[in-house]
């Protein structure tokens, strides 16, 4: 993620917008996989691991909001 973050901000000074939205489309990607991976829409999960993963999924959309609003 790192290296992807880093990339996007490169890509973003360089004033490469494709390039950077790219990068915000492949962290939205696999942000989606994790999602659907863990599917937390089951029930069932223990309360506590199901409340980390919610969180870091809502983590990662603000994270994808913020890098789509430069």
């Amino acid at each position: 993620m790192r290296v992807l973050l880093e990339t996007h901000v490169k890509a973003f000074e360089a004033i490469k917008v494709k390039e950077a939205l790219r990068v915000v489309l492949e962290i939205s990607s696999l942000t989606n996989k994790y999602v659907q991976d863990i599917k937390i829409w089951e029930k069932g999960q223990e309360a506590q691991l199901h409340s980390s993963r919610v969180g870091l999924v809502l983590c990662m959309i603000r994270f994808i909001a913020l890098l789509l609003s430069h």
